[in-house]
């Protein structure tokens, strides 16, 4: 019987080629991927779907996640540095 709380190790065999993947999936292979940008908090919003599209559409062009678009947005805002490098910068303007 296992304690509540506890990991469990689970290993296959190499020959039972249905799971040989698990092994592998929890090894770390090399240093690729982006690079970290640091601790992030999230912060959730609610919009109507008119402006969800909208910001969908802006991220696209300019070349960003809606989540790096928005970041760079309110950091524009609060006057903090971008979160993000954008692929088109005129595409953050911020207008009156």
């Amino acid at each position: 019987m296992q304690k509540l709380g506890a990991t469990r190790r689970v290993t296959y065999r190499e020959s039972d080629s249905e799971h040989a993947s698990v092994i592998h999936m929890a090894e770390r292979r090399g240093h690729g991927g982006r690079p970290s940008k640091g601790p992030r908090e999230p912060l959730i919003s609610r919009v109507p779907e008119k402006l969800a599209h909208t910001v969908r559409d802006a991220a696209d062009a300019a070349g960003l996640s809606v989540n790096d678009y928005i970041g760079n947005l309110l950091a524009q805002a609060h006057g903090h540095p971008p979160v993000a490098p954008a692929a088109n910068p005129d595409q953050l303007q911020m207008t009156a």
